[in-house]
């Protein structure tokens, strides 16, 4: 069974971090009129990649180098959020909940929040195990009601009053490859390595 490891964003910082919902679609050219359909099969999912700076410190080289073995390659898991914005831009705050069922296949969030409390797009949320990228914001109302629009969508039905995640939503991601990630060691230092992360659900 796979174990599942906390990303220890506390001691290694990034040169360059990307996160981005893949889209699980496929592309059809007619041969005749170059008309184009395009099938949407569901499934979306999250990629990271990321680039760690070149390491001075031979200690924080070791750990790097345990911490990445210790994944066995693709075999166990990483809970990684979105490093670069980790709380909201929006007001969202204390403890907010869904205040209607969420069907599966859903985009849309209805959230029971604070009056005034705004999210923003690109706000980072999760609820019912999954994390979801805000694509529209808006202010909760008089009586706290605001419905966002999320990616990816739901996976699962979410029933009402489920806890909204806001403080580094997170997700578990595997390595897509079995070779590991390589510490690479040069006179003085090493290089940061360059690492893929496929979300796994």
């Amino acid at each position: 069974m796979a174990q599942v490891f906390d990303w220890p964003a506390r001691w290694w910082r990034m040169a360059s971090f990307s996160m981005r919902v893949v889209p699980n679609t496929r592309a059809f050219t007619n041969p005749y009129s170059a008309q184009s359909d395009v099938v949407d099969l569901l499934g979306e999912y999250w990629q990271i990649e990321m680039q760690l700076p070149p390491i001075s410190d031979e200690g924080q080289g070791a750990e790097l180098e345990a911490f990445f073995d210790g994944l066995r390659g693709p075999v166990n898991l990483v809970r990684l959020w979105h490093l670069r914005r980790p709380t909201p831009r929006g007001t969202l705050r204390g403890t907010p909940t869904l205040r209607a069922d969420v069907a599966q296949l859903a985009n849309v969030l209805p959230l029971q929040a604070r009056p005034g409390e705004t999210v923003l797009p690109g706000d980072h949320l999760g609820a019912g195990e999954q994390l979801f990228r805000t694509i529209t914001g808006g202010q909760a109302d008089s009586a706290g009601h605001l419905d966002v629009t999320v990616e990816p969508r739901t996976r699962t039905a979410l029933p009402s009053t489920t806890a909204v995640v806001w403080d580094s939503p997170s997700a578990t991601f595997r390595q897509p490859d079995a070779g590991g990630v390589p510490i690479v060691w040069r006179p003085g230092q090493a290089d940061g390595p360059a690492v893929r992360w496929i979300e796994d659900f």
